[in-house]
C-alpha cells in the first residue's frame, strides 16, 4: 500500500480520534476536492491505490480518513479502563451508522469543507446518506459503489454476529484471523495481493482487534437506516 499516504492528522468527534491525511495541492488548480469514505471490515488502506492515481495527475485534492472504531481511528478520546472494549454485555465505543454519519459531519466541519466530490463504498453509503438526509451535509456529488441502504441489514454472516456476538470474542487468534481473511477475500473478484490483504487484515488482529470486529458488526443498527426512509 502507499507509503506516502500517512494519516498523520487527527481530529476528536463522538469519543473517537480520528485519523485522516490531506493529499494534494492547497491552491487553486481547477481540480476537485475528493473525499473518500470506507466500509467494513476496511480502513482507507482500501483507497490508497485510487487516491495515488487522482493524485498522480496535480490538481486534485484528497482526503482520507478512518471510521471511528477502525483502521487508525480505533484510539478513544475519553479515558476508559477497559482495555477489551467489552465488559458485562456493553461494548465500549459506538461505531454505529448514528455515530459514524455525526463523525463525518464533524470532519467537514473541522477542515470547513463545502461541496466536495464524495466517493463512498459499502456501508459508507449509509453514512453519507444518512449525514446529508439528516445533518444536511452537501456534496457535489455522491458516488456509491456496493451500498447497502435498504432493509434487511447485511447477509447472513453478519446476520449471525450481530444476533449472537459472543462465540466470536471467543474464537482463538488463528482461527478468527482466518474467518477475518476469509471475509475480506470474500469482496474480491482476483485474489488481492499479499500486502493489501495484510494491511487491511492489519487493525483486527491487533490488540484488542478481535473485539473491536465483532463490535462494529453487532452495532449495525436497523433503525439507523430506517430513519432515513
Amino acid at each position: 500500500m502507499a507509503s506516502d499516504l500517512q494519516l498523520n492528522q487527527s481530529f476528536e468527534a463522538e469519543d473517537w480520534t480520528i485519523r485522516y491525511g490531506v493529499f494534494g495541492p492547497s491552491g487553486p488548480t481547477g481540480g476537485k476536492t475528493i473525499l473518500f469514505v470506507h466500509g467494513t471490515p476496511w480502513s482507507s488502506e482500501v483507497f490508497k491505490p485510487l487516491a495515488r492515481a487522482l493524485l498522480s495527475q496535480r490538481k486534485h485534492r484528497v482526503i482520507l480518513y478512518d471510521l471511528g472504531g477502525y483502521g487508525l481511528s480505533q484510539e478513544r478520546s475519553l479515558p476508559s479502563d477497559d482495555e477489551e472494549r467489552y465488559k458485562e454485555g456493553e461494548w465500549v465505543g459506538d461505531t454505529s451508522i448514528a455515530t459514524q454519519s455525526l463523525i463525518l459531519t464533524a470532519l467537514f466541519d473541522h477542515l470547513q469543507l463545502s461541496t466536495p466530490l464524495v466517493l463512498a463504498h459499502d456501508i459508507a453509503g449509509a453514512i453519507a446518506l444518512r449525514a446529508s438526509l439528516i445533518h444536511n451535509l452537501s456534496y457535489e456529488s455522491l458516488l456509491l459503489l456496493d451500498t447497502n441502504a435498504v432493509l434487511p441489514w447485511g447477509d447472513k454472516f453478519y446476520t449471525l454476529v450481530r444476533s449472537t456476538p459472543s462465540p466470536f470474542l471467543a474464537l482463538p487468534p488463528p482461527i478468527f484471523s482466518a474467518m477475518l481473511r476469509a471475509v475480506i477475500r470474500s469482496a474480491t473478484v482476483k485474489p488481492l495481493p499479499r500486502e493489501i490483504e495484510n494491511a487491511l487484515a492489519r487493525p483486527w488482529e491487533g490488540k484488542g482487534g478481535q473485539v473491536a470486529f465483532v463490535r462494529q458488526i453487532a452495532q449495525a443498527r436497523d433503525g439507523d437506516v430506517e430513519e432515513m426512509m
